[in-house]
């Protein structure tokens, strides 16, 4: 893809590290220090025997009660003096508990303002009044969303939820916000569910999402990577249902096809040219034939991609015309591709577009392509599908999405993810970009 795009960004991570540790001092006490006893004295001769007297009963009954008296005082002290220590130790436990959400509060990162959930239900009875709860707040489309008020709604957020809510939502943030990276808007995503959320220049905007289009229902947690090469491959229950696919232009040069076929890839995506985006002119890539015959030589199943910069709907024929021409000799399995970037740093022809007119004029290069009979698709980042798209009227056709976080992130329904562009492939020299197909293409 061009590489001047910067639509496959990258959110700044905020990964929160959270250490709580809590010491606590065991409670007894000291038993007093024993008694000097007396030293012993010479045994004396023992006296001469005394004639015993007979002793009544009365003596034995009043000896075996006090006996018994002391016996139960003891009891009794032993049981006041545990029930005092069990006292202490709770009153301990229940203060150090509080200490540690007091702390867990003060670090944990709070739920969004925008679009907090119904508080739970609350049963009241009849001496209960209700307490009133936060009235939702729906994020403004259009409004510019800085940096630094995203994180103040992140904060303020956590006093207008409901307890237990809170602490859901605080555990979800943070699991969202530490898994493998993530930051802010990592942590809105994984809360806002009715609203695209994505980065625009100096923060982030919102915006509704339509009910008449498929949602994206791809799980983070069935995305596997491979440590050892980077690879990602989607394995919803634990059964693959992806299929690797390679992209490729003249930033790759030369291409050593067979040893790519060899490698295990059987998918690859071919530029065949592009249109400048200052001047407008148009070109074939330098490698183009080299590629589609290369390729197919190796039994690679191939498609084509071009890079527009069409500004009327005549461009953009003209566009899918020289496409169809390149690509009529050989065998396409794959879609024919629209690549739609957006160019940061400098001024794009296309630009001076407006949402509704570079719709037009994208669906003409679609069309024509669908006219030849071949499969069309389009290529395009969250930025140029939110912002200088309609969703309204591109959605039927297929998207191709990059997106270099390994936390997935796109509302709608994605047909291929591009997740690098710095994969090694024999028989490539240098980086390349690696896709991965969530439907099988020689389905579509």
């Amino acid at each position: 893809m061009s590489k001047y795009s910067e639509d496959n960004y990258t959110d700044e991570l905020d990964v929160i590290d959270l250490q709580n540790t809590q010491n606590m001092q065991a409670l007894g006490w000291d038993d007093e220090p024993e008694r000097a006893k007396p030293a012993r004295r010479k045994a004396a001769p023992p006296p001469p025997p005394k004639k015993r007297k007979r002793r009544s009963s009365s003596g034995g009954l009043i000896i075996f009660f006090i006996i018994f008296l002391v016996t139960l005082g003891a009891a009794g002290y032993t049981i006041w003096a545990l029930y005092q220590r069990l006292q202490l130790e709770s009153e301990a436990r229940l203060a150090a508990e509080a200490e540690l959400a007091e702390m867990k509060e003060a670090v944990a990162v709070a739920p969004v303002a925008a679009a907090p959930a119904a508080a739970p239900a609350v049963e009241l009875t009849e001496d209960a009044a209700p307490t009133p709860s936060p009235a939702p707040v729906e994020p403004e489309e259009g409004k510019l969303y800085s940096y630094e008020l995203v994180e103040d709604m992140l904060a303020a957020a956590r006093t207008e939820a409901a307890d237990e809510r809170e602490q859901e939502i605080r555990d979800l943030i943070m699991y969202s916000a530490t898994r493998d990276g993530g930051g802010p808007s990592t942590a809105v995503r994984s809360l806002i569910t009715d609203y695209a959320f994505y980065s625009v220049t100096g923060g982030y905007e919102f915006q509704k999402l339509l009910d008449e289009v498929p949602r994206n229902d791809v799980d983070w947690d069935d995305l596997v990577k491979d440590e050892e090469d980077g690879s990602i491959r989607y394995m919803p229950g634990g059964v693959e249902h992806s299929w690797p696919m390679i992209d490729v232009s003249a930033f790759q040069k030369e291409i050593d096809w067979q040893a790519v076929a060899d490698s295990g890839i059987k998918y690859a995506m071919i530029r065949s040219g592009f249109r400048g985006y200052s001047k407008g002119a148009m070109f074939d890539d330098d490698y183009i034939e080299q590629n589609l015959k290369g390729a197919t030589e190796a039994g690679i199943k191939i498609g084509v991609y071009f890079f527009s910069e069409a500004i009327t709907v005549e461009e953009a024929k003209e566009e899918a015309q020289s496409v169809l021409k390149l690509i009529a000799p050989y065998r396409i399995d794959l879609p024919v591709v629209i690549d739609i970037e957006r160019i940061t740093g400098d001024t794009a022809r296309a630009d001076q577009l407006d949402k509704d007119t570079r719709t037009t004029v994208s669906l003409a290069f679609l069309d024509e392509v669908a006219a030849a009979g071949y499969k069309p698709m389009i290529y395009c980042g969250i930025y140029t599908y939110f912002v200088q798209l309609d969703q309204s009227r591109i959605w039927q056709y297929p998207l191709w999405f990059p997106f270099y976080e390994e936390k997935f992130y796109f509302p709608y329904k994605v047909t291929c993810w591009q997740y690098r562009d710095d994969a090694k492939v024999p028989g490539i020299k240098g980086g390349v970009d690696m896709s991965i197909w969530l439907v099988d293409p020689e389905s579509l």
